[in-house]
């Protein structure tokens, strides 16, 4: 298991007895750099909004893999997940992303909108087709219900 300090400890408690999106984001920050470098694109198409800026996926995917210890792991992947698509947006246009000065709001949307969400879609046709029938193995359904009932 991973050896948390004492102010991740409390962190995690928190997050992990509340389940409120501002006490699960900033534990999801403790596990992200503050700031980061985001001069190395490789590729920026600005009409679609797409990119590729080198080591940022890898930022989320070894700060996701830490996550799996915990209960509420589920959701603290998809809320990484949620971060990371933020990052990566705001990289195409600026050198240096500082996360705590994200706007939490646009990082809420991005994990309760556009990535939870889809647990509880009852309209098949509104998940992307490579999710379809796989939503249960990805998703913590009754967790995300948790989530939502105390975040209103």
């Amino acid at each position: 298991m991973w050896n948390l300090s004492d102010l991740e400890s409390a962190a995690l408690a928190k997050a992990s007895e509340s389940l409120l999106f501002d006490d699960l984001y900033d534990f999801v920050l403790m596990r992200w750099p503050e700031r980061i470098d985001t001069s190395h694109r490789e590729y920026v198409d600005f009409d679609k909004m797409h990119g590729t800026i080198r080591g940022l996926y890898d930022i989320e995917e070894s700060g996701s893999e830490l996550f799996w210890p915990f209960e509420i792991s589920n959701l603290l992947v998809h809320l990484s997940y949620a971060l990371y698509t933020v990052v990566h947006k705001i990289c195409l246009m600026q050198d240096v992303v500082v996360l705590r000065e994200i706007n939490r709001d646009f990082v809420r949307y991005w994990f309760e909108d556009r990535t939870i969400w889809y647990m509880l879609e009852p309209d098949e046709t509104k998940i992307p087709v490579g999710l379809r029938g796989n939503l249960h193995a990805i998703f913590d359904e009754e967790l995300i219900k948790q989530y939502y009932f105390k975040n209103g």
